[in-house]
């Protein structure tokens, strides 16, 4: 029986997901309740079956997430922000989806609030999640990324961690990013 190209769909990216869905709980995340909220939105709707546009647009009518932007890039690029206000603080959710001629490209992610990145940081090298990045790279701006990557037979997944980004005053993202080969 033949793989079926899915993001979810082949074995080992289980791994990369089952790691993911962890972070939520990890015991340095878990300590700092200013990165509850963005951490269980990353978990349930970035790291889900599947996430796209619909997908993730369809399970954010149950929550009380506020759409601030939904626009059309190009033709085959779509973005959509959702502003969230909860119990533990304010992030914004945002999806971004390029459908391409050879590709499918799905970006998911959280804002971090100020000062809180190094806690996430911190659950994300942890060994049973992903352990040393694959990169770390300061940009020009004083931004920092760090970039855990792995690659699949239907293409690739990367999580990004990016600290102190001045357009979210100083604050930081945590995302996502599918890679589909078509």
């Amino acid at each position: 029986m033949p793989i079926r190209k899915s993001f979810f769909g082949v074995r080992s990216c289980a791994v990369v997901f089952a790691s993911i869905y962890l972070i939520a709980g990890s015991r340095t995340a878990r300590g700092d309740e200013a990165v509850l909220g963005a951490m269980k939105a990353f978990r349930e709707l970035c790291m889900g079956s599947n996430p796209s546009i619909d997908s993730v647009s369809e399970a954010v009518k149950q929550r009380n997430y506020k759409l601030v932007l939904d626009r059309t890039i190009s033709g085959s690029v779509r973005q959509k922000t959702w502003s969230v206000e909860d119990r533990t603080g304010a992030f914004s959710l945002i999806l971004t989806q390029n459908d391409d001629a050879n590709s499918r490209r799905v970006m998911c992610g959280v804002t971090l609030p100020k000062e809180t990145e190094l806690g996430v940081e911190r659950a994300l090298t942890e060994p049973s999640q992903f352990g040393p990045p694959d990169s770390r790279h300061r940009g020009e701006d004083g931004s920092n990324l760090v970039r855990w990557i792995r690659n699949f037979e239907w293409g690739t997944a990367e999580v990004n961690l990016i600290t102190q980004l001045p357009s979210l005053s100083n604050g930081g993202m945590l995302s996502v990013v599918y890679q589909l080969k078509q």
